[in-house]
């Protein structure tokens, strides 16, 4: 009896298809749990992973491969010119030098916290989660003492949010600052609004 993937390989039950090659097929679960959820399997019948990786070595690693590249594919931001910008529309009404730019950009400060106000934190005991987005091996190499670790992608796909207290400040960091700020500003669009991250991430803490 054939397996119900090599059913959806075959084409006999339809699926969502999001991309595919010789070798491996991605398409949409048809019950998510997350708001993009993509299964990607090999199209040979094996029964696990590791039979597979004797049987079509090559067939394991585009599996990889295509994840990470489906990965890249949802994160992009697609970013389209405003054509009532006050500043770069075709009649721009705001010809002058702003006086405050964080404020007519929406951008604050506060949103990042520094290393030497992290440490003041820690020393006066205050009560507040450090969270930790990089991945397992990163966190597993060199930490913050206290942090906990939750990756980027729990972010990414909302999985992590159940985790997030609502009574105390959240401060995320990462290597250097830029995943934090992805996932600082995921948290604060779910309502996590008393949070920041850590400007420089642990290689300013190291420093």
């Amino acid at each position: 009896m054939k397996c119900l993937f090599c059913a959806i390989v075959s084409g006999e039950i339809p699926a969502d298809i999001v991309r595919q090659s010789d070798n491996v097929l991605a398409f949409n679960d048809i019950n998510p749990v997350a708001p993009t959820h993509v299964l990607i399997i090999p199209k040979i019948h094996s029964e696990n992973a590791a039979e597979l990786t004797p049987a079509n070595p090559a067939a394991l690693i585009e599996c990889f491969e295509m994840a990470t590249s489906i990965e890249a594919e949802y994160s992009k931001i697609d970013i389209h010119k405003n054509p009532e910008c006050v500043i770069c529309s075709a009649n721009p009404t705001q010809v002058n030098l702003l006086e405050n730019y964080e404020s007519f950009c929406g951008v604050f400060s506060t949103a990042e916290i520094s290393v030497e106000e992290l440490k003041r934190k820690f020393a006066a005991n205050e009560n507040f989660l450090l969270i930790d987005v990089r991945e397992p091996e990163e966190f597993a190499d060199s930490r913050i003492t206290g942090s906990v670790l939750i990756p980027k992608g729990g972010f990414v796909d909302a999985s992590a949010f159940k985790l997030l207290p609502r009574d105390k400040e959240i401060i995320l960091h990462c290597r250097s600052g830029a995943r934090s700020a992805e996932c600082l500003a995921l948290i604060q669009e779910a309502g996590f609004t008393n949070s920041r991250h850590l400007g420089g991430g642990i290689l300013a803490w190291e420093k």
